[in-house]
């Protein structure tokens, strides 16, 4: 497990950012969550990127889906843009979808319908870790939930993030990708051009929660006050709004180039702090963002 320092180095204020991926140059963008200072953090990193997350271990990982002449890969690079790899993980077939949690990173292979995942430091290696599933595409999760866009299932599913059976929670036609917060589970709707809402049991799901009229919908990200997307067609841009759905804004931030994958760190809420009971001696065990952390006694 990571220590709570590196838990909170990944997400303190100074971090406190969006960031995308442009479809159509390759690019990675971030900004302030109040939509300020976007800027381009790096770019020429692959083709068709599409999925963007960012881990509690400092590194922001991103897919690149790949075409007939170039096969998919996962690369990652440090928070602050330094140190980029785009070909940190090479031959995934579509890489799809991306999510991390303090000790992995899983990833969607739309090209063989299967989840994968990893070790965050490349090894123990598990390529059929969810399988047959029909065209995922993205992945969030939540507490000890992986949500799992099933694309052409037109479906949202849930599996443990230790692995079993995934779940399907409701319908969601043209799903393309997933966020959750410990209450709700939102989605984009591309060809429907909308963002979904739902519980994070399935329940009361509203398909049509925030309408985009014009723009097919992306990427979405989602913290502690808003919900944001990516408009891939139409106004080409990132939106913002409410947990509720109030105040959108469809053109929070505009001029981007087919923007697609998103992700939103916001410094994390820590509940709780408590000895590790039931766990290994000697150490702490951390509430944050609703996930457990294991905080290892110093020597």
């Amino acid at each position: 497990m990571v220590a709570l320092g590196t838990v909170l180095a990944s997400a303190d204020a100074a971090n406190a950012n969006l960031y995308w991926v442009n479809y159509g140059d390759s690019s990675i963008f971030t900004a302030k969550l109040d939509g300020a200072d976007a800027t381009v953090l790096e770019s020429g990193l692959g083709p068709d990127l599409n999925a963007i997350t960012v881990g509690f271990d400092g590194y922001i990982y991103w897919a690149s889906y790949g075409d007939n002449q170039s096969p998919g890969l996962i690369g990652r690079m440090r928070i602050d843009g330094s140190d980029p790899d785009p070909s940190w993980f090479t031959d995934v077939a579509q890489p799809a979808g991306l999510a991390v949690t303090d000790t992995h990173i899983y990833w969607a292979e739309d090209g063989n319908n299967r989840i994968g995942r990893a070790k965050l430091d490349g090894s123990g290696i598990e390529a059929d870790f969810i399988t047959g599933l029909s065209s995922p595409h993205g992945l969030a999760i939540q507490g000890n939930y992986l949500y799992i866009a099933n694309t052409a299932g037109n479906e949202i599913l849930r599996v443990p993030t230790s692995g079993g059976t995934p779940q399907s929670l409701f319908s969601a036609t043209d799903v393309q990708m997933v966020a959750a917060d410990s209450s709700h589970i939102y989605w984009t709707n591309f060809r429907g051009e909308s963002i979904g809402r739902a519980n994070v049991d399935g329940s009361d799901a509203e398909p049509g929660f925030i309408s985009q009229s014009g723009s097919w919908t992306y990427g979405i990200a989602v913290d502690s006050e808003h919900v944001y997307w990516t408009n891939y067609t139409g106004t080409l841009s990132v939106g913002r709004a409410l947990l509720d759905g109030n105040a959108a804004d469809s053109g929070f931030i505009t001029d981007q180039y087919y923007p697609s994958g998103l992700a939103a760190v916001s410094p994390p809420t820590i509940a709780s702090v408590t000895p590790n009971v039931g766990g290994p001696s000697g150490g702490t065990r951390i509430t944050i963002d609703g996930s457990s952390y294991f905080q290892a006694a110093e020597v």
